[in-house]
Protein backbone atom coordinates (compact mmCIF):
# COMPACT_ATOMS: atom_id res chain seq x y z
CA UNK A 1 0.00 0.00 0.00
CA UNK A 2 1.08 3.51 -0.57
CA UNK A 3 2.54 4.95 2.13
CA UNK A 4 3.41 8.43 3.87
CA UNK A 5 5.91 9.42 6.60
CA UNK A 6 9.80 9.79 7.18
CA UNK A 7 12.60 12.04 5.67
CA UNK A 8 10.85 12.88 2.23
CA UNK A 9 6.65 12.93 3.12
CA UNK A 10 4.97 13.71 6.36
CA UNK A 11 8.04 14.63 7.77
CA UNK A 12 7.12 14.46 11.14
CA UNK A 13 6.23 11.52 11.40
CA UNK A 14 8.08 8.24 11.43
CA UNK A 15 8.00 6.43 7.99
CA UNK A 16 5.30 4.58 6.92
CA UNK A 17 3.54 6.03 9.82
CA UNK A 18 -0.02 7.10 7.38
CA UNK A 19 -0.97 3.71 5.00
CA UNK A 20 -3.52 3.13 2.66
CA UNK A 21 -5.07 2.48 -0.73
CA UNK A 22 -5.30 6.36 -1.42
CA UNK A 23 -2.97 8.89 -0.05
CA UNK A 24 -2.76 12.51 -0.15
CA UNK A 25 0.01 14.60 0.69
CA UNK A 26 0.52 18.49 -0.03
CA UNK A 27 4.17 20.28 1.06
CA UNK A 28 4.91 23.69 0.65
CA UNK A 29 8.88 24.60 1.18
CA UNK A 30 10.81 27.81 0.97
CA UNK A 31 14.43 27.41 0.03
CA UNK A 32 17.19 29.95 1.02
CA UNK A 33 20.52 30.69 0.18
CA UNK A 34 22.48 31.89 3.43
CA UNK A 35 25.92 30.86 1.60
CA UNK A 36 27.02 29.49 -1.58
CA UNK A 37 27.39 26.48 0.31
CA UNK A 38 24.78 26.69 3.14
CA UNK A 39 21.46 26.48 2.17
CA UNK A 40 18.13 26.76 4.21
CA UNK A 41 14.53 25.26 3.99
CA UNK A 42 11.23 25.76 5.66
CA UNK A 43 8.43 23.71 5.15
CA UNK A 44 4.85 22.11 6.20
CA UNK A 45 3.14 18.89 4.77
CA UNK A 46 -0.11 17.98 4.82
CA UNK A 47 -1.67 14.79 4.45
CA UNK A 48 -2.90 11.18 5.47
CA UNK A 49 -4.15 8.05 3.97
CA UNK A 50 -7.34 6.07 3.63
CA UNK A 51 -7.82 2.40 3.39
CA UNK A 52 -11.00 2.70 0.71
CA UNK A 53 -11.35 5.83 -1.24
CA UNK A 54 -11.87 9.41 0.22
CA UNK A 55 -14.86 9.60 1.66
CA UNK A 56 -17.40 12.04 3.26
CA UNK A 57 -15.66 12.57 6.31
CA UNK A 58 -12.03 11.79 5.04
CA UNK A 59 -10.81 15.91 5.82
CA UNK A 60 -10.56 14.88 9.59
CA UNK A 61 -7.91 11.85 8.58
CA UNK A 62 -5.69 14.55 7.59
CA UNK A 63 -2.68 15.73 9.99
CA UNK A 64 0.08 18.49 9.85
CA UNK A 65 3.45 18.46 10.22
CA UNK A 66 6.26 21.29 9.57
CA UNK A 67 9.72 21.63 10.36
CA UNK A 68 13.23 22.45 8.34
CA UNK A 69 16.29 21.76 7.38
CA UNK A 70 19.99 23.40 6.71
CA UNK A 71 22.33 21.79 3.95
CA UNK A 72 25.97 21.79 3.95
CA UNK A 73 27.91 21.70 0.89
CA UNK A 74 31.32 19.79 2.06
CA UNK A 75 32.51 19.14 -1.17
CA UNK A 76 31.19 19.25 -5.17
CA UNK A 77 28.57 16.90 -5.45
CA UNK A 78 28.89 16.44 -1.49
CA UNK A 79 25.89 17.90 1.32
CA UNK A 80 25.24 17.19 4.58
CA UNK A 81 21.96 17.24 5.61
CA UNK A 82 20.42 18.06 9.28
CA UNK A 83 16.19 18.09 9.39
CA UNK A 84 14.25 18.77 12.05
CA UNK A 85 10.15 18.38 12.18
CA UNK A 86 7.70 18.23 14.34
CA UNK A 87 3.56 16.94 14.82
CA UNK A 88 1.39 15.96 16.93
CA UNK A 89 3.31 12.94 17.69
CA UNK A 90 6.44 15.10 18.71
CA UNK A 91 9.98 15.65 16.83
CA UNK A 92 11.89 13.85 14.66
CA UNK A 93 15.42 14.16 13.77
CA UNK A 94 17.28 13.17 10.78
CA UNK A 95 21.11 13.41 9.72
CA UNK A 96 21.87 12.24 6.53
CA UNK A 97 23.99 12.96 3.17
CA UNK A 98 23.37 13.41 -0.48
CA UNK A 99 25.81 12.84 -3.38
CA UNK A 100 25.41 13.45 -6.91
CA UNK A 101 24.36 17.00 -8.84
Amino acid sequence: LPQLGGRRTMRGFPAGRFRGETVAWLALEYYAALHPRLWLSLFVDWGGAWRERFGAHGWDRLDVSGGGWLGLRIAPGFWLHLQVAGSREGPVVFVGWRSGA
